[in-house]
């Protein structure tokens, strides 16, 4: 297994996807990283946001977004840093802050290449590159002690991820198998299993063919034997019917008078950190826009979508697709989940048109153009805490009576490490 340096708007992304799932658990081997982590999280929540008085911003911190007020001043300095916030000072204190935050892909890039020039440890990079080669499939255990990092640091970082919960082991068919819930879905027993009889390395090159051709019909995967213009073996496309049968990621489905029943296939859906609770519906209306536009452009029954990301982006802009004969039976299921509704014209010529009083059917939108175009959704915002920027002290009150306390806890050492640091704290005692 190779172990390659991330670049910076992957940085960025790793570090908040730790940061996130630790929810405010202590790692004694982490440092920087989880400041970039913070950093990531609050800018998220920060564009689009005037001035926060800075008592405002540390309650908030506090209590919606795991950060401490220890450390709320370094994750404000690498802000202010990289130029994404205008810090207000009076001699030495903090009095406000005015966010100047870009949208992602601009804000994952500044803060992974400010984050990596103040450098890492061996223990975070570790599992930095780890976390990344995970995002693509799960990898045999023995692959990661061959990487050439030190083995006992291989076992410590490890196991502080599965008690971090960012990592999974697994024992399939006697091999010891390493995957993320970051990234995988909520059956990784069956998904080791999978990985053990197929081998990591080839799971993980189909699933990064599903993830540049997301919602590929599955018929014509089987038919043609190719998955977008890469061709595919028969064993591959079993990898891809047991993600789909085994519930990794259930294939939206359209029924058509021409072509039947079709199953559009998606790779695994995403872990919480990378996308809130809330937005799940939110995602599976896109998985159901995306393969309606995919029936248009690779099953039509007559005039095919030339370019499915074109066709996206006016409807975003527009609020509407222009009127054609197969509007009914294709955006069915889209309609079903509120995302829009159809407006019969003449005969019948339909209009679909998006339900746009509904903000999040907009995300909807903005998230299966990323799928279209060989991305997974962006991290989502959690609205309250945006709300509780914009609307201050009262509004936060309301909303951390409703929630529980901050707690945190301490990842508990290795045995070894324990007498170690006993070793040297006893040491200075006479």
């Amino acid at each position: 297994m190779e172990f390659s340096k991330p670049s910076n708007e992957i940085l960025a992304i790793r570090c908040h996807d730790v940061t996130s799932t630790l929810a405010g658990t202590q790692v004694g081997d982490f440092d920087h990283l989880i400041i970039v982590g913070m950093a990531v999280r609050l800018a998220l929540h920060l564009r689009g946001v005037q001035a926060i008085p800075y008592d405002l911003l540390k309650q908030v911190g506090l209590h919606l977004l795991h950060i401490p007020p220890t450390s709320l001043t370094s994750v404000v300095e690498l802000l202010g840093e990289v130029e994404f916030i205008k810090i207000d000072k009076e001699g030495k204190t903090i009095r406000a802050i005015i966010p100047t935050v870009p949208y992602y892909e601009d804000l994952f890039k500044g803060l992974g290449e400010i984050g990596g020039q103040h450098g890492f440890s061996e223990a975070e990079w570790l599992t930095l590159t780890l976390l990344e080669r995970l995002s693509k499939g799960p990898v045999l255990e023995q692959q990661v002690h061959a990487s050439g990092a030190e083995s006992k640091l291989v076992k410590r970082m490890v196991g502080v991820g599965v008690e971090g919960g960012y990592l999974l082991q697994r024992r399939a068919r006697g091999k010891d198998v390493l995957l993320s819930p970051v990234y995988q879905p909520e059956h990784p027993d069956s998904f080791a299993d999978l990985v053990a009889a197929s081998g990591a390395e080839r799971v993980r090159k189909v699933i990064a063919m599903i993830g540049k051709n997301q919602g590929w019909p599955l018929s014509l995967v089987t038919k043609t034997k190719q998955l977008g213009q890469q061709d595919i073996t028969e064993d591959e496309i079993k990898i891809i019917v047991t993600l789909a049968g085994d519930g990794f990621a259930p294939p939206p489905s359209i029924r058509t008078k021409h072509a039947g029943t079709n199953y559009f296939i998606f790779g695994p859906k995403p872990g919480i950190p990378r996308l809130h609770p809330t937005k799940r519906p939110v995602y599976e209306a896109a998985m159901a826009l995306v393969a309606a536009v995919r029936q248009g452009q690779l099953l039509p029954k007559q005039y095919a979508i030339r370019s499915p990301t074109a066709l996206l982006n006016s409807l975003r802009a527009k609020r509407f697709l222009r009127a054609n004969t197969e509007a009914l039976e294709q955006y069915r299921e889209v309609c079903i989940l509120k995302v829009g509704r159809l407006v019969r014209q003449s005969g019948d010529f339909c209009i679909f048109q998006l339900i746009d009083e509904r903000p999040e059917n907009l995300e909807a939108v903005d998230m299966a153009i990323q799928l279209v175009g060989g991305g997974g959704p962006a991290p989502a915002v959690d609205e309250e805490i945006t709300l509780a920027f914009r609307k201050g002290e009262s509004y936060l009150e309301s909303l951390v009576s409703r929630k529980s306390l901050v707690e945190e806890k301490k990842v508990e050492l290795d045995p070894e490490s324990k007498r170690e640091i006993e070793d040297l704290l006893l040491g200075g005692v006479k």
